[in-house]
């Protein structure tokens, strides 16, 4: 799940469930040591479940310019990838983590090179993460359990390329998906590894309109979904994909209502089971927006009404569900948010994560089903940190 750029704060509500005491509170994340949160939890009205959420800090993290954007297992461990900003300019940062402990540090693969990181999957002990290079171009770098290495990757240029969600089936297959210019407007990009090569795969585009691919799911080598949005007459619409072995075709959902609608995750459980989170709006008022594939068509979701003002941002598979991270708002600015289904059951978690605005990216969960969720703190003068959340299951 990638970093969404240029998203405003909008009027909500808050959920009062998951708070932690004001000596355990964390305005930036960061500390020379790791540094937990208790978190209390209560029982929320929507769901009848309780569970705990743990705020994390991140060693060298840095305060001043950290932004996570996706996680994903890895191992017995977790992986998230994103940005460090000096200025405008950005350098790839990895942070790999545990329920004890997170350890960040810049990814070396592109000396001298301005490059932000969306997105990051993992099949045995491998990772592959993506986003661009001076925002112009597709950036992939791998991970083989010791070091990081910039992969050659097919660029379609010219104009603002790039890469936002990758999927891996495994070692040999894995794709990627983002977005390719083309004069004024965007057409979607997806891209496969087969184990040697990354190579453009055809996928279609709605006419005269900005076609752009967000997210990717693969629960098989015959079975992928892309997710994204189309903008046609100044309005954004959702945008879903399926590859079916043999090509890319656009799959009709439902309106999800709201002046604009768009998808900016997605998760397979399997190929019946395949979830699509994102958002609507009208004006400045935002809803969450969630549907479901269930192997003949795409559904609406109806979610708890307490997170009705709130915008979601990732979705991953659990053993029992998924689990939906995103933004909440209390008063003015927004909060993180945790959505988890086990079963039937919604359970709701927002938490305080200190002074400023703060919002969750990117979720994952560990090899004992353990939610891991990654994003990012605004405390204010500039500051943009590391948010880790661990611990998040019913």
């Amino acid at each position: 799940m990638a970093t969404e750029r240029g998203t405003r704060p909008v009027p909500g509500r808050l959920i009062a469930c998951w708070t932690v005491p004001n000596r355990h509170r964390v305005a930036v994340v960061l500390a020379a040591v790791l540094v937990t949160a208790a978190s209390t939890g209560c029982m929320s009205r929507s769901s009848g479940l309780a569970s705990s959420c743990t705020l994390s800090a991140v060693p060298g993290s840095t305060a001043s310019s950290d932004v996570p954007s996706g996680v994903a297992r890895i191992g017995d461990r977790v992986l998230s990838v994103g940005t460090r900003f000096q200025g405008s300019a950005g350098s790839p940062l990895a942070a790999f983590g545990d329920r004890a402990s997170w350890s960040a540090a810049m990814i070396p693969a592109y000396p001298g090179r301005i490059v932000e990181l969306d997105d990051v999957t993992a099949s045995i002990g491998d990772a592959w993460a993506v986003g661009a290079i001076t925002n112009v171009a597709p950036a992939v770098t791998s991970w083989d359990g010791q070091r990081w290495t910039a992969m050659r990757i097919a660029d379609p240029g010219p104009g603002e390329d790039g890469l936002t969600g990758v999927a891996a089936v495994s070692q040999t297959s894995v794709w990627a998906v983002g977005r390719h210019q083309r004069g004024i407007a965007f057409a979607t990009l997806v891209e496969r590894w087969d184990g040697r090569t990354w190579r453009i795969v055809a996928s279609p585009n709605i006419a005269r309109s900005s076609n752009v691919l967000k997210d990717v799911a693969a629960p098989g080598p015959n079975d992928a979904w892309a997710v994204g949005w189309v903008v046609q007459h100044e309005r954004y619409r959702t945008l879903v994909e399926h590859w079916d072995g043999a090509r890319w075709t656009i799959v009709s959902t439902p309106d999800g209502g709201g002046v604009d609608a768009l998808f900016t995750g997605v998760a397979a459980v399997n190929a019946n089971d395949v979830w699509a989170v994102g958002r609507t709006a009208d004006g400045d008022v935002q809803h969450p927006l969630v549907e479901h594939w269930d192997g003949h068509a795409w559904n609406l979701v109806q979610l708890p009404p307490a997170v009705d003002l709130a915008a979601l941002g990732g979705v991953t598979a659990t053993p029992t569900g998924v689990a939906i991270v995103g933004r909440l708002l209390d008063g003015t600015q927004p909060r993180p948010l945790v959505l988890i289904l086990a079963g039937k059951v919604w359970t709701v978690a927002s938490f305080d994560a200190g002074n400023g605005p703060s919002w969750l990216t990117g979720v994952t969960v560990d090899a004992d089903g353990t939610v891991f969720a990654v994003g990012s703190s605004a405390p204010g003068n500039s500051i943009t940190a590391s948010l880790a959340v661990t611990d998040c299951a019913p």
